[in-house]
């Protein structure tokens, strides 16, 4: 069944070398809804970001950081920008907020929604 909640994004704190990470913090945050339960599923946890998401946590700037990723979706292979461990999410309701949790960006210049994996 596919869902929608309200989500927080933050550019998450990314520490070590070579194209895995990227050691820069935007410290900025957005507050979302997200589609969740679409059948976008993966080993890590793995959010996919429209370039205006992206945009105003301040990712678009690290694209020439990012590794250029192939997947399979419902409409065929698609390329997205990947950046490791580069958000921290949140699930956030009228009277709690979930523990975070840091997440890959993908970074697509297809998508209109942000979507996180099942």
């Amino acid at each position: 069944m596919e869902g929608s909640d309200t989500y927080g994004l933050s550019g998450g704190e990314r520490n070590g070398s070579e194209s895995e990470d990227v050691a820069r913090d935007t410290g900025k945050e957005v507050v979302t809804t997200a589609l969740v339960n679409s059948g976008f599923e993966t080993e890590t946890p793995q959010i996919i970001l429209p370039i205006r998401a992206a945009s105003e946590l301040g990712l678009y700037s690290l694209l020439p950081f990012a590794r250029v990723v192939e997947l399979g979706t419902a409409a065929g292979p698609t390329r997205m920008y990947l950046l490791p461990k580069a958000v921290e999410i949140a699930v956030i309701t009228e009277d709690r907020r979930s523990r975070s949790v840091i997440s890959d960006a993908l970074i697509s210049p297809a998508e209109e929604e942000v979507l996180i994996n099942d």
